[in-house]
């Protein structure tokens, strides 16, 4: 029957039972023995006696073997197989050195025990082999020197068997027990393997879970972040800090304006290895081809840059070679409606060893379509914010009037970031009987629809304003313009009053308005609260009343709106009394006033609603009347009723003040009828220290009468009504200065109309 081989090899352990790790550290402390017994046989050989050149024989083997098993370039088994017969032949040595000597035969059980620690079948085959070569053969030719017993010295070969029978017993044990071990290393193995796999598989599981959770919460803040504003840098900013570290390691976002040129707006992390745009802002064009960033906004398509290339080293940009070079790279386009909008690149870096991949790129195109939809939502409000206050402050004045003996100063202030335009308003306007007309008013609602109304209530305040109605019955027709003309379900808050120059006497009704509030000369305050109705569009027939109000010189009335006094935290007679003390400590100058007001009583809650301030100050006059006047003919009104004014306060008879206001208006008209085209103000100063001097100056030349022209008379009846008249005539300013002497006189009634 024959033998069957590969059953015989496959019943016996592979040779490589022991793990690498295990078998080196095995193997070395073999060597360190085998190389003890390298140096330890050639000084026992000395000690015995012998001659060297029979230490050189014996002691040659074991540092050849030594050698070959220490040599790291020969294999595994090839080593282990030399350190094995090394550590035969140092026993088999010994025993020839000590002639046969019994405990030299207990060490070579010793070494087998060792061989035993490769557990390799070879190495004991290799020990079986060794005992009947050495014991039979060399037992054979020399007995004593293997032998030093009687039966083993007559019958070398029988013990040599014998030995071998002894040492195949200790293999047979070792065989069975390492195949044993490696059948259940097998086992453990498998189950190794198979919770490997199951590691793996729940680890990929885990992994794709993370990533899904990670993905939903970048989506999640970026809904609840790019919600939460109406600007369009912040959107940016907060889309940049979401994608980075969220995302990538480094992000810009680009917008393209309506100029066709795309400017970075925001880069993230701002301080980050000196991170800076990829591009500089430009036009986008067909030069542009090779840049990813033009490419995509051009395209709409999302780009990604997995390797180093230079399309890569342009998204990463100019800051990148300051810092970890670009692993990665990212570009999504920002499309809306009606296309992209900008773009936004992301880059990796080495340093974090992170890399943008496919799923990265659905995640960042999900994030630019809610940016680009927060995007558009911020541009449109900005534009219908826009267009609003463009209407707003086209409605209110530009330019104050410029009245003799009356100072104004106003404030208007938006409301903060993210709050449509209110309807806030006022206005001032001089009327032509001299008197001025004050308003102040603020529309319920925001955005155009308040300023469109805003617009007819002041447009219709002037047409009645003008035509002479009293601030009450000013209130009723707006009442019914507001009810009867397209907006019933709008309503209205305004006061109207109308001082009187030469008087300091204000009329005024209120529509359901703050109370204005009157600073006397004295510091004394007091809230204008007479003559209050209910809001204007309240109801159908409203009827208003009116109440009169006279200032002293120096007085100073505030209008205001509920946002400079209104805070929703507190109840509204708190803001009353901000205001009221505010004006304890304000400057004397009435801008500075606005100023100083504006800032002490508006709270940060009242900020976020508009607010409008308009300050009027009946001036006291003094000995001297110095005045800057615009060169209108509207001035000359109230002009005269400041002269008139001035000239009764320092007791100047009513016949002697007509004949004044007389030449001075002649005087005035001429300032205003031939002054420089390029003039807009002319002087007047009036000055009583006994007598009374006034001077008019103004820019251009003084021209001499000529016949053959109307008019030219205004020097003559300067003359005839002042005592002394020069004129100063240069070559781009006139000067005229008059002189009266004061003396009783009758009085003479006062002309009819404007003098010429």
């Amino acid at each position: 029957m024959p033998v069957d081989l590969a059953s015989i090899r496959r019943a016996l352990p592979e040779g490589r039972t022991l793990p690498e790790k295990l078998w080196t550290r095995r193997h070395r402390g073999i060597l360190i023995l085998l190389w003890a017994h390298a140096v330890f046989i050639p000084a026992f050989a000395v000690v015995r006696g012998y001659s060297l050149l029979h230490i050189a024989f014996e002691a040659a083997v074991v540092p050849a073997l030594a050698l070959v098993a220490t040599a790291p370039s020969f294999g595994r088994r090839l080593r282990s197989a030399a350190a094995s017969f090394g550590l035969l032949s140092c026993s088999a040595v010994l025993v020839h050195l000590s002639g046969g000597v019994i405990e030299m035969h207990f060490h070579f059980f010793v070494m087998v025990a060792v061989v035993a620690l490769y557990q390799d079948w070879i190495c004991f085959l290799a020990a079986i082999a060794y005992v009947l070569v050495h014991h039979g053969v060399l037992g054979a030719i020399d007995p004593s020197s293997v032998f030093n017993h009687y039966a083993a010295l007559n019958h070398p070969w029988k013990w040599a068997a014998i030995h071998a029978f002894f040492v195949s017993g200790i293999s047979v044990a070792c065989l069975v027990t390492w195949r044993e071990d490696e059948d259940l290393i097998a086992a453990h193995a498998a189950v190794a393997v198979d919770n490997a796999r199951l590691y793996e598989a729940e680890h990929r599981s885990r992994e794709f879970a993370e990533r899904a959770q990670r993905r939903l919460a970048v989506l999640a803040d970026a809904s609840r972040v790019l919600a939460s504003s109406l600007d369009v840098d912040q959107i940016c900013g907060d889309l940049a800090d979401i994608a980075a570290p969220g995302m990538g390691d480094r992000c810009v976002v680009y917008l393209a304006g309506d100029d066709g040129t795309l400017r970075p707006v925001v880069t993230s992390p701002a301080d980050g290895a000196g991170l800076r745009p990829p591009r500089p802002t430009g036009a986008i064009g067909a030069a542009d081809a090779g840049d990813p960033i033009a490419r995509s906004l051009q395209t709409g398509h999302s780009l990604l840059l997995d390797e180093p290339c230079d399309e890569l080293r342009l998204v990463a940009g100019a800051g990148a070679a300051d810092g970890p070079p670009a692993t990665s790279g990212l570009v999504v386009a920002l499309v809306g409606r009606e296309g992209p909008l900008g773009v936004l690149a992301l880059t990796t870096t080495a340093a974090s060893g992170r890399r943008l991949g496919g799923d990265d790129v659905s995640l960042a195109e999900e994030l630019g379509r809610r940016a680009a939809v927060a995007v558009e939502h911020a541009r449109l409000y900005a534009s219908q914010r826009s267009a609003a206050e463009t209407l707003q402050h086209s409605l209110l004045p530009e330019v104050l009037p410029e009245l003799p003996g009356v100072e104004i100063a106003s404030r208007y202030q938006a409301g903060g970031p993210g709050v449509d335009i209110g309807g806030d308003w006022y206005d001032v306007l001089a009327l032509p009987d001299g008197r001025l007309a004050l308003a102040m008013g603020d529309v319920v609602g925001r955005g155009i629809p308040a300023a469109s109304l805003m617009g007819q209530l002041r447009n219709g305040l002037r047409a009645y304003v003008v035509e002479g109605r009293p601030p009450a019955q000013v209130l009723i027709l707006l009442n019914r313009l507001l009810r009867d003309c397209g907006a019933p379900h709008q309503m209205a808050t305004l006061v109207v009053m109308v001082l009187d120059p030469e008087t300091g006497e204000l009329r005024y009704a209120n529509a359901g308005h703050p109370p204005p509030l009157v600073e006397a000369d004295d510091g004394s305050t007091r809230f204008l609260e007479e003559a209050v109705g209910v809001p204007l569009g309240a109801i159908g027939h409203a009827d208003y009343q009116e109440a009169t109000f006279v200032l002293t010189p120096g007085s100073t009335l505030l209008l205001y709106t509920d946002g400079l006094v209104e805070d929703r935290t507190t109840p509204l007679d708190v803001g009353f009394e901000r205001l009221r003390a505010s004006l304890g400590d304000a400057p004397d100058d009435l801008d500075a006033m606005c100023e100083h007001v504006t800032a002490h009583v508006r709270t940060a809650e009242c900020a976020q609603d508009d607010m409008a301030l308009l300050a009027v100050r009946w001036l006291e006059l003094g000995a001297t009347l110095d005045l800057q006047l615009p060169t209108q003919a509207r001035v000359l009104r109230p002009l005269r009723a400041t002269l008139r004014r001035w000239l009764a306060t320092a007791g100047v008879s009513d016949h002697d003040a007509y004949e004044i206001l007389v030449a001075t208006t002649e005087a005035c008209s001429n300032a205003i009828r031939h002054g420089s085209p390029q003039a807009t103000h002319f002087g007047l100063r009036a000055e009583l220290n006994g007598d009374l001097a006034i001077v008019v100056r103004s820019s251009g030349r003084w021209r001499e009468r000529r016949p053959s022209t109307p008019g030219g008379r205004g020097l003559d009846i300067m003359r005839q009504f002042m005592d002394d008249t020069e004129v100063d005539g240069g070559v781009d300013s006139t000067e005229i200065r008059m002189r009266r002497r004061l003396v009783p006189s009758p009085s003479a009634p006062e002309p009819d109309g404007d003098a010429t």
